[in-house]
């Protein structure tokens, strides 16, 4: 039968196999708006179910052939009655192990006989009112998909026209990224105020869903990738221990509820910077992990950067996502890499996914030059590992060291953590810079090595068996560190607001979430022993160019959000930033006045970016040339090259990244 009808009167089904009971029932949930179908026994309230449409069932449990439990257990594994609410009505014992047994079989509540009239009907309205809604969000459901449909079939259409295909991405590659700078941007900008770390913290996990957003668009947008069925790699600077926070702060979030101990790693001397595709290296590593998360229900996971090897031009690395999951049969572990298959075929019922991840991970590392394997063992884990080379950035930055401030410094450590493999990741990185260190599992090591030894910095592990509750890390705090004049730096795994006020309120003012990553660590090293004057050389350096006058900056920017993000990003380096509102003003100030550099927007009213950079070129004949750079919502393949034919000197993507942009100003105003 069809959908209830939209009269607002709800099918509701009374199963007993006692005739006066369901009379009883019957009576009482006499109402206009409710249809009271009766059945005699679980067989034919199953047939009835499979025949009409039920928004609630209230199920006797003691009845002959088939009681209550084997009902809702058959309900539940039929795809049409999955979903249905079950309230069991019983007479039978209100012990634990009854009523645990039936909401192991599916019900959602209990009543108990005799029945009271208006405990019946409250519950009765709450599944009512709650069914109303989940029929809203059906029908709401079925629009998407409407919607879904229809803009899988414009697609077709488009594809069969490639030009107008192209130009209709290019428009719409601009149209959603600039929205996306306005978010984006606007983060940042808050970031720069005066707040807190939580809210530095929710900013920070904003931007990074924003940003994730965008990488999803740009693969929506790679036309590249979808004709021919072509995946092309970039060849772009990229920091990779940013990398590896980004994956891991990402998905850190879906461990929280679980006994799951999220670990990360990398190699401590490893260049900040390399050579490659961060954006597919960084979708594999999330599908990796992702697949670990979904797959493990308790134990540690662990992502890894591993320096294998280094030559004066490669440096060839090992990313590795492990975990002590199921594992898979050795029998079913190729079937992981063929699009569309998993290892157990009932994974897609329980944890849902179409099993292209794998193999769409599998070709992008065929295209690095690696191979994506996997070593498992069925009921103790997995480990899934590939190599590629990359090639050593230009840039001469650092390894992440720390400022002669603190490695001049005797420092000792004490790490108190219950588990094993995050201490060593935490020793891996104090080893690297030649600090001193003690690992201790649990509050009584800790108080022993306190005894003993003298430490500055103390690392405190929030979620251990010896706090249960943050009232035991409170006694700790007060009866141990208290004594002590290190700084204690706390190790939780949420954000939670309350929990860090808490935290606060115990004297905690230092924190690094679990995961533990080495730039972690260093932050917090330079926030309890800060460099004053390296801050002040640095501050000296983005404010002014080398001949030591303020800088003056056209910005050329039809969309006002953007005009105000930009200036306010680069107002603390206390340039003079000018504005532009299209091409045509631009093209007028930049030939009326003098500046040191010009971000030029593309796509303007009046005289679009290339026609105004033309002209300026043009006009700039004899005289000093002005590096204009093009910071633009236009990102399909091409773009850049038009940018540069036109005359400009850089081309920037939006949204735009505040430390990109201050790094450019900074080498073209040198």
């Amino acid at each position: 039968m069809g959908e209830i009808s939209n009269s607002e009167k709800f099918n509701i089904l009374i199963v007993d196999d006692r005739p006066e009971n369901l009379l009883t029932l019957e009576n009482m949930l006499d109402s206009p708006e409710l249809y009271v179908v009766k059945a005699s026994s679980g067989n034919e309230a199953l047939s009835l179910m499979l025949e009409q449409d039920f928004a609630l069932v209230l199920l006797d449990v003691q009845m002959p052939v088939m009681d209550g439990f084997e009902v809702a257990e058959l309900m539940r594994s039929n795809e049409k009655t999955r979903h249905i609410p079950i309230i069991f009505v019983t007479a039978i014992s209100t012990e634990r192990k009854h009523i645990f047994q039936g909401y192991d079989a599916g019900a959602v509540d209990y009543l108990y006989k005799p029945l009271d009239l208006e405990v019946l009907k409250s519950k009765i309205h709450s599944f009512i009112a709650f069914f109303k809604h989940k029929q809203e969000l059906q029908r709401t459901t079925n629009k998407l998909e409407k919607t879904v449909a229809e803009l899988h079939k414009a697609k077709q259409i488009a594809e069969e026209a490639t030009k107008a295909k192209s130009s209709f991405l290019a428009n719409m590659s601009h149209e959603i990224r600039t929205p996306l700078n306005g978010i984006i941007g606007m983060a940042d900008l808050m970031m720069q105020d005066e707040l807190s770390e939580l809210q530095k913290e929710r900013l920070t996990d904003l931007k990074n869903s924003g940003e994730s957003l965008l990488e999803i668009i740009n693969e929506i947008l790679d036309i590249s990738k979808i004709e021919a069925e072509k995946l092309e790699l970039e060849d772009v600077e990229f920091n990779i221990r940013d990398l590896l926070e980004k994956v891991v702060r990402l998905l850190s979030v879906k461990t929280l509820k679980t006994d799951i101990e999220l670990v990360a790693s990398l190699t401590p001397d490893l260049p900040q910077k390399a050579i490659g595709d961060p954006t597919r290296l960084r979708q594999v590593l999330i599908n990796l992990l992702g697949n670990a998360i979904k797959f493990t229900k308790h134990g540690e996971i662990g992502v890894h950067i591993i320096k294998r090897k280094e030559t004066d031009e490669h440096i060839f690395l090992e990313f590795a996502v492990e975990d002590t999951g199921m594992g898979i049969p050795k029998e079913k572990q190729a079937k992981l890499f063929q699009s569309y298959e998993q290892a157990d075929k009932s994974t897609t019922r329980e944890y849902g996914g179409t099993g292209l991840g794998l193999p769409i991970s599998k070709k992008i590392v065929d295209l690095m030059g690696g191979d994506l394997k996997l070593k498992s063992t069925e009921g103790k884990g997995s480990r899934f590992y590939f190599e590629i080379k990359l090639k050593k950035s230009k840039t001469d930055e650092p390894v992440c060291g720390l400022s002669s401030q603190i490695a001049d410094q005797d420092l000792k450590f004490l790490v108190i953590d219950d588990n094993e493999t995050s201490q060593r990741i935490i020793g891996y990185y104090l080893d690297f810079w030649n600090f001193k260190y003690d690992a201790v599992s649990n509050v009584k090591d800790a108080k022993a090595a306190l005894e003993n030894e003298q430490y500055n910095v103390i690392f405190v592990d929030t979620v251990m068996p010896d706090f249960p509750e943050i009232k035991q890390l409170e006694d700790f705090c007060k009866q141990t560190l208290a004594k002590t004049d290190a700084h204690v730096v706390i190790m939780p795994t949420s954000k939670s607001a309350v929990n860090m006020s808490k935290y606060q309120d115990l004297g905690l003012k230092h924190h690094i979430y679990k995961p533990v990553l080495q730039q972690d660590i260093k932050k917090v090293l330079e926030e309890l022993y800060p460099d004053s004057q390296q801050e002040k050389k640095e501050k000296q350096k983005a404010e002014k160019s080398d001949d030591g006058h303020k800088l003056r900056i056209l910005l050329a920017e039809d969309q006002k959000i953007n005009r105000k993000i930009v200036s306010g990003l680069l107002s603390k380096y206390k340039w003079e930033i000018i504005e532009a509102v299209d091409g045509q003003e631009a093209f007028e100030k930049a030939t009326s006045d003098n500046y040191d550099l010009i971000l030029m927007d593309v796509q303007m009213p009046r005289m679009d970016g290339y026609e105004a950079t033309r002209k300026i070129r043009e006009s700039e004949t004899g005289k000093k040339h002005i590096p204009i750079i093009a910071m633009t919502a236009h990102a399909m393949k091409g773009d850049k090259e038009k940018c540069l034919a036109a005359g400009m000197d850089h081309y920037l993507t939006k949204p735009i990244n505040t430390a990109e942009v201050v790094k450019i100003i900074n080498e073209y105003t040198s």
